[in-house]
């Protein structure tokens, strides 16, 4: 069974010894996904001060979702920006090695000028 990138997002946060948890929301009545203030999938406690939030996504998608937010989500990422916190979207990238699935990882930091 193939991980999502929420998955593997968690999974790195557990091996970098951070907390971290999803804030993204389905509905079942209109059978869509929300992320929490339209950008956020993962909300991460790290070693930084302020909190990280993460959207996840496959890193060929990676650059859309960052324009996505400094586009459509533009008011919510600076206010999330002006408490304190971070914003980054992290793309991941499955690459065969042997019979094996190894996968990478790429981090936008998003970083909006008002």
């Amino acid at each position: 069974m193939a991980l999502s990138p929420t998955q593997l997002t968690l999974g790195e946060c557990k091996k970098r010894k951070w907390r971290a948890q999803v804030v993204e929301k389905y509905n079942h009545h209109t059978r869509r996904r929300h992320d929490l203030f339209g950008f956020g999938d993962v909300l991460v406690l790290d070693d930084q001060p302020g909190c990280l939030l993460v959207q996840t996504t496959i890193a060929r998608h990676a650059m859309d979702r960052a324009r996505k937010i400094m586009n459509e989500c533009a008011d919510a990422c600076i206010d999330w920006i002006d408490a304190g916190n971070r914003a980054e979207v992290w793309g991941w990238r499955a690459r065969k090695v042997g019979r094996t699935r190894r996968w990478s990882l790429e981090i936008h930091p998003i970083a909006i000028k008002e």
